[in-house]
């Protein structure tokens, strides 16, 4: 399958940016269809949008879906999608969501892909290769300005906490864990942190592209996103560009 992603990751990568204009386009069509879920109708089109590039481009079936939510993982390779992460970033009006996927090649995401509409980018990662925004090669910058990112007007208590830690002044507010992750791997940020429940599809696409880009994603016990062994998490995350910042978060929830 690696193989098959590398000869038509271009053309999948234009198509997927074509379901980001997608939704940009209709967004101001978006509704409510599972108030529980807080599922919209684009959610589902833009589902569906997504598993037919995938079975067309790659014959095969096997897609773990947020939409389709499952508590068991397939044994074999597979692929793991969010739509649309951040609906209610979108739905309210905002900017700071995202589309998000990779292939998982036993256990471990091998090739990600992350677009962002509102910022016109497809930013993808194959494990070794680097990192890729719109087709061309990212490069990695030495310095970035202590930011902390989070989802609220203003940072709450826990977030206090956090950039008296790792001494950071500077905070921005942006809404879906792939908007969030991105800013880090872009230097726009220097740190994510959430202490919340989540989702393998939340987290593990972006992972491979910190990755190649030098930066560490850990949960608030001190253990990092390597192997996707199960579909739910609650031990909080930590996406950041630098080691030393992980160790003072992880001491805090000790």
């Amino acid at each position: 399958m690696l193989n098959q992603i590398l000869k038509k990751k271009e053309k999948f990568e234009y198509e997927i940016n074509k379901i980001g204009n997608y939704i940009l386009e209709n967004k101001k069509k978006i509704r409510i269809i599972n108030k529980k879920k807080f599922q919209t109708n684009l959610d589902v089109i833009t589902d569906k949008k997504i598993k037919k590039l995938i079975f067309d481009f790659f014959k095969t079936r096997k897609v773990i879906s947020e939409e389709n939510k499952s508590n068991k993982l397939p044994k074999k390779n597979y692929w793991l999608i969010d739509p649309i992460d951040g609906t209610r970033s979108l739905y309210d009006g905002y900017k700071t969501y995202g589309i998000q996927l990779c292939y998982v090649l036993n256990d471990k995401p091998v090739y990600s892909l992350i677009n962002l509409p509102s910022m016109k980018k497809n930013i993808s990662a194959i494990i070794n290769n680097g990192v890729k925004i719109n087709g061309k090669k990212f490069k990695i910058k030495n310095s970035v300005k202590k930011i902390i990112v989070d989802n609220y007007p203003k940072p709450n208590f826990e977030c206090k906490r956090v950039m008296e830690a790792c001494k950071i002044n500077k905070y921005i507010e942006a809404g879906s864990f792939a908007y969030k992750s991105m800013l880090v791997a872009l230097n726009r940020a220097s740190l994510f942190f959430k202490n919340v429940e989540f989702y393998a599809w939340d987290v593990f696409p972006q992972t491979l592209i910190n990755k190649e880009l030098g930066n560490f994603t850990f949960d608030l016990k001190g253990d990092e996103f390597v192997a996707i062994k199960k579909i739910s998490y609650r031990n909080g995350l930590i996406i950041s560009k630098s080691k030393n910042n992980i160790k003072k978060i992880v001491r805090l929830y000790k």
